[in-house]
């Protein structure tokens, strides 16, 4: 491929890269290339697609508010929903062992009064066991900022709820 290219000026071939003409003299401005072109393109896609989108509706925005003020509120003794599932799966983790992740699995907590709840989840197993998701339901209770699992079933594996105490390896 030539390094060469016609000044557009008085038409002498010059360097691609030269900033000017040596024959007129006259500015030699390089092709855009297709990365330049790709970015600019990406540019005004997203440009559009943010003037386009439509905002959430006052209804959308006042539900969300709702559903985060839910969510800062104690569930039992003074635990969020979010505190006993992190709970949870620490105890759980704590009786199994690390290798066990709780992270990113879906989680409820279902108050049922005087301070028990029933926390609805699940955990990976290692991939030395062949990594797969088991969900389980446990029963507890909330004292102030202190839960303690009393049983757990895990769906498929165990018929009945076991006591926690000889869950784990």
């Amino acid at each position: 491929m030539s390094k060469l290219t016609p000044c557009k000026t008085c038409g002498h071939q010059i360097a691609k890269k030269a900033k000017t003409c040596p024959s007129c003299g006259a500015k030699n401005k390089p092709p855009t290339s297709v990365a330049a072109w790709f970015a600019l393109f990406l540019i005004i896609a997203v440009t559009l697609s943010a003037m386009f989108a439509e905002p959430p509706s006052e209804e959308q925005r006042e539900a969300a508010k709702a559903e985060r003020e839910v969510a800062k509120r104690p569930i039992a003794g003074t635990m969020t929903e979010r505190d006993i599932c992190q709970t949870a799966g620490y105890l759980i983790r704590r009786s199994l062992s690390t290798a066990f992740k709780t992270i990113n699995v879906p989680c409820s907590v279902t108050a049922k009064g005087d301070g028990e709840v029933e926390v609805e989840s699940g955990y990976r197993t290692p991939e030395a066991m062949g990594e797969r998701l088991l969900t389980y339901t446990a029963q507890g209770v909330v004292n102030g900022d202190t839960l303690r699992l009393n049983t757990i079933r895990v769906h498929g594996v165990d018929d009945e709820p076991i006591d926690f105490a000889e869950f784990g390896f």
